[in-house]
């Protein structure tokens, strides 16, 4: 591998223009910020760099990103890449009143209108494009509590985010040094594999029971209660207790929203537990018996995994691709599920 500082203009700079890289780690996360960081030899011009490029030795691009600041010491520059998707992280003014109009009723239209808001942000850094086809390909609903329509200011991320955890998709980033173009692409968790715990040798579960899992709802005349349940799927109470009563996770986290509209309380409500899905982590190296198949998977895979439980092997617990690591020393390490890294 090496890497090549760009500038504004995807100009590569320095001496040499390709520096190899003497180590690097690249982790793709589905829900939260990538991580990249490459050390290579030292750079003599990083003064207008803007970009850095991952690159395969035959010269294909695997991953661009944000260069922050390189630093350089004892003949080594280290970069600390920033993924190109904070560019999101901006508090701005969102006006989504304008989806309580049945036209606008759509996640395409939704998700394009949330990505596009930064690009009303004079010199923000570079310009990209918009990719929400996979939802009209893949037949998205509307739902229609997704999200509350109050205007206000807001960051964008975190709209995105919520957005995410309702149509179970994630927001990727495509660079094309050819059409020197930028292209934020939605995309849709389509793909399904299994697994059993015992095919692997090297794996680690972590779990979250300390997160809402009922809410209350009310604007104080009407009321509702709505649950998580163990499967990650969200239904009111009631229904719950008559139904599915082996899925009721104990003990019960309430959480109570009163608002002076009660369709506002039931989408803050459903949202909040919406958010609370698949709080689980588990993570499996490469380097174990059957670790190969990792390497085929990408961020729109469901994984059935079965003996989730130790104590049922029977059973499965499903869970989304949450990261995929990959480094120098050629291990490759993918996380399950939505719990932060930093949960704790």
């Amino acid at each position: 591998m090496f890497v090549v500082l760009y500038d504004k203009d995807f100009k590569a700079l320095g001496r040499w223009t390709t520096y190899p890289c003497s180590s690097w780690t690249l982790t793709k996360k589905a829900v939260e910020f990538d991580e990249l960081t490459c050390v290579t030899r030292t750079i003599d011009n990083s003064k207008n760099a803007v970009f850095v490029g991952l690159h395969e030795n035959d010269g294909s691009l695997v991953y661009m990103a944000l260069c922050g600041k390189p630093t350089t010491a004892k003949g080594q520059t280290t970069i600390k890449a920033v993924d190109l998707r904070q560019i999101f992280s901006q508090k701005i003014n969102v006006e989504l009143s304008r989806f309580t109009q049945s036209y606008n009723q759509t996640p395409a239209e939704l998700f394009s209108y949330l990505l596009g808001l930064p690009k009303s942000i004079s010199l923000l850094g570079f310009t990209y494009d918009v990719d929400v086809t996979e939802l009209n390909k893949n037949h998205v609903a509307w739902k229609t509590n997704s999200i509350e329509t109050e205007d206000g200011i807001c960051n964008v991320w975190s709209l995105l985010q919520a957005s995410c955890s309702w149509y179970d998709c994630y927001i990727e980033t495509n660079v094309d040094l050819i059409e020197l173009k930028i292209t934020f692409k939605v995309k849709v968790i389509t793909e399904l594999i299994s697994f059993k715990m015992s095919d692997f040798s090297q794996t680690n579960i972590v779990n979250n029971s300390t997160v809402t899992n009922r809410v209350i709802v009310t604007d104080g005349t009407n009321k509702s209660e709505f649950i998580l349940l163990s499967d990650d799927s969200i239904i009111d109470f009631a229904t719950a207790k008559t139904d599915y009563q082996n899925q009721i996770i104990y003990p019960a986290r309430v959480e109570t929203i009163k608002t002076d509209k009660y369709s506002d309380a039931v989408k803050q409500g459903l949202q909040i537990l919406y958010k609370n899905r698949f709080q689980s982590k588990v993570t499996i190296d490469s380097n174990c018996a059957l670790g190969s198949i990792l390497l085929k998977l990408d961020l729109n895979t469901f994984a059935d995994i079965y003996g989730y439980n130790a104590a049922d092997n029977s059973t499965s617990k499903r869970l989304p691709v949450m990261s995929i690591t990959q480094s120098s020393g050629g291990t490759t390490k993918v996380s399950f599920g939505r719990l932060s890294e930093y949960w704790y």
